[in-house]
């Protein structure tokens, strides 16, 4: 009778052990699962590397010619407020404005245009350039001051004796002729703080945001030695950072509660946003930030984390890829210690260069290319760079609603995610795994191969633009984009010495 006790007691305990392990069993399972069909998802982005027979070769003069362009253009009509917004003319002769469209996206759009001035200015100190040099700093002195704003007046004034909530935009009274949608009602639009409490921002700001303002700022920070721009870079710098650090990088809306923000490390990753502010804030003011950098770098493994997005973003929010690069664009940049450079570059290059590498997208390929320059030793990545800038003169110069070329036949679509979708909406245990991927464009069409920007739509930043997912054509000659989409690449690509400032690319 003991012995069938002890038997009964033992199949009890093994049965509780089991049922025990069963949830910890069907999460692996579940995991092991969802990774499996997010690669089996997007496998066809990685397979398309690109064709050097079908490069155009560069014409550097023509590209010259582009540059000044797109710069005179965007200096003249994109920045009223001195930062960046797409315009629409009374007209296709483009030269009388009708409105300004602002955007949501103020702050990230003018990073990345700050982005190029910075390496413009950058490309006239190598060149020794001296007009160049002016050419770039006096835009760079805008942009940095159309920031500065969307700090100074929601907050009321710069510096660390203010709070630190960034606007997506503002607008100042004087302006309101050019600016009227800021001072519509609207939700998102309220008045400023103190000395600008006429003024209007717009408010509940997201991490797009946060990229374009972090990362213009780490490379004016890094590149431009003027006095007063390192002045201001490093009152707005010290803003930020104080005000992060005491809403435990919160974002913070105007009536005191959270945007949704949050730049804290997560699930072993995207530790990026906080290293890079507070980088930024320990090469300003190392006396006051340092200890903060190393603290959530190295104690908060910080550093260790800073992967950001994934490779299903090729078919859900491609725009991720490009801030999410931005910001680790910014951070391996300012980082010269060499452990952590090279800790930061390995991720990058392990993570979100592998998801890109073959999306034929110039803004990404220069980026690397700026990372890992050595002459001739990339030669067909900066082939590719060139052959994407030759492509851009077909449709979007000028830079404006043209449309595209009629898609070639070779451009072939693929049925990875139509087969996914079968599986959620057609097998027993697929509606469970269905929640994963509700971000996933399950209506659209994806091609085997990326599309080159002749073939794509223009945009305020191309490069943000899904190519392997084809659009309806865009048709208006009166609306005019800012150009940066093409002036960044190539003053990155000036800059680190790819592109040369006149000629033709000889050899392969």
């Amino acid at each position: 009778m003991k012995i069938r006790e002890h038997k009964n007691y033992k199949l009890k305990s093994i049965l509780i052990i089991l049922l025990s392990l069963s949830p910890i069993t069907f999460l692996g399972i579940y995991i092991s699962n969802t990774v499996s069909m997010f690669d089996q998802m997007v496998e066809f982005t990685y397979l398309s590397e690109p064709d050097p027979s079908t490069f155009i070769n560069a014409n550097y003069s023509r590209f010259a010619e582009m540059a000044d362009y797109f710069d005179e253009r965007y200096e003249d009509f994109h920045i009223p407020l001195n930062f960046s917004t797409s315009t629409i003319f009374t007209d296709g002769n483009c030269t009388n404005i009708s409105r300004y469209a602002y955007s949501d996206n103020g702050g990230q759009w003018t990073g990345l245009a700050v982005t190029g001035y910075v390496f413009k200015y950058v490309a006239a100190v190598n060149d020794n350039n001296a007009t160049l040099k002016e050419d770039a700093l006096r835009v760079v002195r805008k942009l940095l001051h159309g920031m500065s704003m969307m700090l100074a007046v929601p907050n009321g004034g710069l510096g660390p004796e203010y709070s630190g909530i960034l606007a997506r935009g503002w607008a100042n009274p004087e302006n309101k002729d050019i600016a009227q949608w800021y001072f519509d009602e609207n939700d998102q639009h309220h008045n400023g703080t103190g000395i600008y409490s006429d003024w209007r921002w717009r408010c509940y700001t997201s991490l797009d945001e946060y990229s374009g303002v972090y990362s213009g700022l780490a490379l004016i920070l890094k590149y431009v030695n003027e006095p007063d721009v390192q002045e201001l870079v490093t009152l707005m710098i010290d803003q930020l950072a104080n005000y992060m650090i005491n809403t435990n990088f919160l974002g913070i809306d105007w009536h005191g509660g959270p945007t949704g923000v949050d730049q804290k490390s997560r699930a072993f990753m995207s530790g990026t946003w906080v290293c890079l502010l507070l980088k930024m804030a320990a090469l300003a003011i190392p006396e006051k930030y340092e200890k903060y950098y190393y603290r959530y770098a190295a104690d908060e493994f910080y550093a260790f984390w800073s992967k950001e997005g994934g490779a299903q973003e090729s078919v859900s929010n491609y725009y991720a890829f490009a801030f999410g690069t931005h910001i680790q664009f910014a951070l391996i940049l300012l980082e010269e210690e060499p452990v952590l450079h090279d800790l930061y570059l390995k991720i990058y290059q392990n993570n979100m260069w592998k998801f890109t590498e073959n999306h034929r997208n110039a803004f990404y390929n220069a980026i690397y290319l700026t990372l890992n320059y050595e002459a001739n030793e990339n030669m067909i990545l900066e082939r590719d760079v060139e052959d994407q800038l030759m492509r851009y003169d077909l449709t979007h110069m000028p830079d404006r609603y043209n449309g595209y070329l009629e898609i070639p036949s070779d451009y072939v679509p693929v049925d990875n995610v139509e087969i996914l979708f079968d599986f959620f909406q057609n097998t027993p245990y697929g509606s469970i795994y269905r929640p994963i991927f509700s971000e996933a464009k399950e209506d659209k069409i994806f091609f085997q191969k990326p599309l080159t920007c002749e073939y794509m739509n223009g945009d305020i930043f191309i490069w943000e633009s899904n190519p392997f997912s084809p659009r309806e054509p865009r048709i208006d000659p009166t609306y005019e984009l800012p150009g940066f989409s093409f002036t960044c690449v190539y003053w990155m690509a000036r800059a680190f010495g790819s592109i040369k400032p006149e000629g033709i690319r000889e050899g392969i």
